[in-house]
């Protein structure tokens, strides 16, 4: 089965806390590419990567109630220095890091968050750790590679899809 052999590529990696520069939107039809918007005018006003060479693009989606109804939205972090400042419309947040699930997705094909799942699902070592003191469940996607998309060119190629875990 396709899905086994592709479970053989899941890694388990740790990702060191860090402090970043949040866009969250909330509104429209496309917040992935609002916040991508909002995320390189910072990048590129600032000149992060002059800063911090070593840049890190986490994305995740962060639902909200509106009206009664559940909105989709999307938050993108850029890991950035402790003591940079942040512009709005961003927000300054410490990520706590931790133990993670990684399954990457090349060519970044959404239906392989299923195979993270499972594998974290059935997994007799580790279960899924919901540590993380935001709204989300702190599931997340790495997009590589940070300097090629603000910097040369605007396309994700790949994914490292996570899940936050802890041992049993």
């Amino acid at each position: 089965m396709e899905d086994v052999d592709k479970a053989k590529n899941i890694k388990i990696i740790y990702l060191p806390p860090a402090t970043v520069a949040s866009a969250h939107y909330m509104e429209g039809l496309e917040p992935e590419s609002a916040t991508n918007i909002i995320m390189k005018k910072f990048i590129n006003d600032t000149e992060l990567f002059k800063i911090n060479p070593s840049v890190r693009l986490y994305g995740f989606n962060k639902p909200i109630q509106l009206n009664g109804e559940q909105r989709h939205c999307y938050e993108l972090w850029a890991t950035i220095p402790d003591d940079m400042e942040v512009p709005a419309p961003l927000v300054k947040r410490k990520f706590a890091g931790g133990l993670y699930a990684c399954y990457t997705s090349k060519p970044v094909n959404w239906d392989d968050w299923g195979i993270l799942n499972e594998w974290v699902g059935e997994s007799e070592d580790f279960e899924h750790d919901r540590r993380e003191p935001h709204e989300w469940e702190g599931r997340l996607e790495e997009h590589f590679n940070a300097f090629n998309i603000y910097g040369l060119e605007s396309k994700f190629k790949h994914f490292d899809f996570l899940i936050p875990i802890k041992r049993k």
